[in-house]
């Protein structure tokens, strides 16, 4: 459950998920659209 997570917190460890190769962060056209794809 990510709802009510600190945003700054959550993007931090999304980084360093995607710069170990689990996930990729997928920007929209906005700050609030973005997609995640993990992999294994």
């Amino acid at each position: 459950e990510l709802q009510g997570i600190d945003r700054t917190i959550l993007n931090r460890a999304l980084k360093l998920l995607e710069q170990k190769g689990k996930l990729v962060v997928f920007k929209g056209t906005s700050t609030d659209d973005e997609g995640i794809k993990f992999s294994v």
